[in-house]
């Protein structure tokens, strides 16, 4: 664990820092990629800090009076010339429920902030795992390309040697060698589709463009099983988002509630006129006649609602996305299989019996073209079925709330 932090951090420092002159190169494992979201995702950055200020409002909800006391002072001189002195002092008082109904609020809002950022690490790591899935596709697609042009190379001098020997027509030879360029032309269309797959990678990744990335793995190791437990969707962080701005909106309700209920200010009038000097103890309160929180309640009242009822839709959807995500998983690594038990193992003899049988005569330039054709096309066929048992593993992950 602490060779891998440390390889993370020195990705990190690598990715900031270095001049164009001397960009190093960074290895960049399936694993280190998330890290490194987790680390770097404006998205996840932003909601980070939207903890702390919800923080800070559930300190200002605690406090034992939300409300600081009063002081009116009037001193004059009275008709009779003696000097006359008012002072007023009056604190509000939060009764009824009120102060508990803005601390729940507050605590809610700050598990809302939290399930928040849980949400947005959730969508950045799936862009990044999907990006570095495409970026993998890219890679082994231009490895492809390259043996698919050494190949092409070996026919070709294949080719002259028999044409040199009046064996084969220059028709062959010619088609032998517009064979290459295209195989080249391949090689280079892999190239630049890699360069777009790591840049997309690096944006996500916040790394400058002088930064290399060399991609650890296969698409194969990317495609295994991934059971999602039957409890994982309501714990999902979407859902925790949901769960928790409703309990916001029921302790808004119980603070909209408590407008029925007056208002109240406890005071102390001192007064002094002459020689007389007078202390009293004063109450105030609203009397809710009129507007009695009709509105406020109504409004909570509907919102409590609202959002009950889509935590309610939100949970259903999400097991029926794990539901249907498990299905497709188990059908793309079929897939898979299929190719790899079938189809894959034969491919190599096939190619390597083509071109003996070639090289020997017994084989004309269109059939080998042919088989070669066919082989590549499958080949291609297999990076991109493990693309798709891959991403949607990667999707499977995400429904369940289960990437790491």
């Amino acid at each position: 664990m602490g060779r891998r932090f440390a390889a993370l951090v020195a990705l990190v420092m690598l990715s900031t820092g270095p001049p164009p002159c001397c960009a190093e190169q960074a290895a960049l494992s399936f694993g280190d990629a998330l890290e490194l979201a987790r680390v770097r995702a404006a998205a996840a950055q932003a909601a980070r800090a939207r903890i702390d200020e919800a923080r800070a409002r559930l300190l200002g909800a605690s406090l034992r009076l939300a409300q600081n006391p009063l002081l009116e002072t009037a001193a004059g001189t009275a008709s009779d010339g003696e000097t006359a002195v008012e002072l007023d002092v009056r604190q509000p008082l939060a009764l009824g429920g009120r102060r508990a109904a803005r601390i729940a609020a507050a605590e809610a809002g700050v598990d809302r902030a939290a399930a928040e950022y849980d949400e947005a690490v959730r969508g950045a790591l799936r862009e990044v795992a999907l990006a570095f899935l495409r970026a993998l596709h890219a890679q082994e697609r231009l490895r492809l390309a390259r043996q698919a042009e050494e190949v092409a190379t070996e026919v070709v001098r294949i080719t002259e040697r028999r044409h040199q020997a009046g064996e084969l027509a220059v028709l062959e030879l010619n088609l032998a060698r517009a064979t290459l360029a295209h195989a080249r032309a391949d090689g280079g269309q892999a190239m630049a589709a890699g360069s777009l797959a790591l840049g997309e990678l690096r944006v996500l990744l916040d790394m400058p463009p002088e930064t290399r990335l060399d991609l650890a793995g296969t698409l194969r190791e990317q495609v295994q099983e991934v059971v999602a437990e039957s409890a994982a969707p309501p714990e999902r962080a979407d859902l925790r988002v949901l769960g928790a701005e409703l309990r916001e909106a029921r302790a808004e309700a119980l603070l909209a509630a408590a407008e029925r209920l007056p208002e109240t200010e406890l005071g102390l009038r001192y007064e002094r006129d002459g020689d007389t000097e007078t202390v009293l103890g004063a109450v105030s309160l609203t009397l809710p006649v009129f507007n009695r929180g009709q509105a406020s309640r109504a409004e909570a009242s509907a919102r409590v609602g609202r959002l009950a009822a889509q935590l309610d839709a939100a949970r259903r959807a999400a097991r029926s996305e794990v539901a249907a995500a498990q299905a497709a998983a188990a059908q793309l690594r079929a897939a898979v299989a299929t190719l790899e038990d079938q189809a894959l193992p034969i491919l190599d003899d096939n190619e390597r019996l083509a071109r003996r049988s070639y090289e020997e005569g017994e084989l004309g330039l269109a059939e080998l073209l042919l088989v070669r054709r066919e082989t590549l096309e499958l080949r291609q066929e297999y990076l991109d079925h493990l693309l798709a048992a891959a991403a949607a593993a990667v999707e499977l992950r995400v429904h369940a709330g289960a990437l790491p």
